[in-house]
């Protein structure tokens, strides 16, 4: 059976969401068509809200909600990991502190814990995005391996080929670790 994690920020209502933005950046976001459709698009059509409704046509999911520490101990671990491999490599000091890869740490404890209460894998995202372009050497060693297989099962056909490269990347994505979850998420643009 697959499942899915999903990460959402604390007091993930989405009254209790807008509330935390500031009068001003809330009129900002109204005057700017583009900001105003990604809040829309992030407070109407983030999983928390349509899950439940559609839980009996989905997949099996945990919700992991994010303190505002964890929220900042990953942010700063993600611009840090941005700035490492990004095109402006930069030698700016690390924005990660002791704090923060603590914090990180008990993160990972936790996710680990959810993911094996479903067995020992899952595919994880936050409430609205999935590190679907995250592209780690474990995901690609994975990939390769399981398209290897899907490659020799299929009939020699293009539609063939197609669907034994889109199996494998839905299996590449299978995380077993809440390290694994971290090193998704850090290294996704999304």
């Amino acid at each position: 059976e697959e499942s899915n994690i999903i990460v959402t920020m604390e007091g993930s209502s989405k009254e209790e969401d807008r509330k935390k933005i500031p009068e001003a950046t809330q009129k900002k976001i109204e005057d700017n068509k583009f900001f105003y459709t990604r809040a829309k698009y992030v407070f109407d059509y983030a999983m928390q809200e349509w899950y439940q409704p559609l839980e009996h046509a989905t997949l099996k999911t945990d919700f992991l909600r994010l303190s505002e520490a964890e929220i900042g101990a990953l942010y700063a671990a993600c611009v840090d990991d941005l700035y490492k491999k990004g095109p402006k490599k930069s030698e700016r000091p690390p924005r990660t502190t002791e704090e923060h890869l603590q914090t990180l740490k008990e993160l990972e404890g936790r996710i680990d814990e959810a993911i094996k209460n479903f067995g020992g894998e899952a595919f994880a995202k936050l409430s609205t995005r999935s590190p679907k372009d995250a592209v780690t050497d474990k995901v690609n060693d994975r990939m390769r391996s399981i398209l290897e297989k899907e490659l020799e099962q299929c009939d020699g056909s293009d539609n063939g080929a197609t669907c034994a490269f889109v199996q494998a990347a839905r299996r590449a994505f299978r995380i077993t670790s809440g390290a694994e979850v971290l090193e998704l998420f850090c290294s996704s643009s999304r």
